[in-house]
């Protein structure tokens, strides 16, 4: 969005940094906010700018086009879901790397691929209990 704020405003930075601001502001607070900025940034195309902030627009564009449907976040922040990146960022840390990269383990693709959902079954409250019934319910319907 940074990039479309120079198409709005050429000229002023500090005109840019209040549209970035707002429309942060309108992605996390108005329902279908991505639509509405992406509807604003594509009239961008429309109006005559320098290539270079041009191709920024379209970068936006693209970018917003190809993410709309997952760019839900006022729906996703009313129902106290992530929108960022960091919990799966953290996630990766806790529950692949440091078990995986331990000093002096060697895992095979297989092996991880088996041992990583069991991992994360005890990592996460409430979750082995669960497995663990689940379990129980397909061994009886074999037995």
């Amino acid at each position: 969005m940074s990039k479309a704020s120079k198409g709005v405003h050429p000229r002023s930075k500090e005109k840019q940094r209040v549209w970035f601001e707002n429309a942060c502001h309108i992605l996390k607070n108005i329902e279908n906010g991505a639509k509405d900025l992406l509807e604003e940034i594509e009239a961008l195309k429309k109006k005559k700018i320098s290539s270079s902030i041009k191709s920024g627009v379209e970068a936006t564009i693209s970018y917003f086009t190809n993410n709309l449907k997952r760019m839900q976040y006022k729906n996703s922040i009313d129902n106290n879901l992530p929108i960022g990146s960091g919990v799966t960022e953290s996630a990766c840390k806790i529950v692949v790397k440091q078990r995986v990269c331990v000093s002096g383990a060697n895992w095979s693709e297989y092996g991880a691929k088996r041992f990583l959902p069991i991992r994360a079954i005890c990592l996460t409250e409430g979750r082995w209990n669960q497995a663990w019934d689940n379990l129980i319910g397909h061994i009886d319907m074999v037995a």
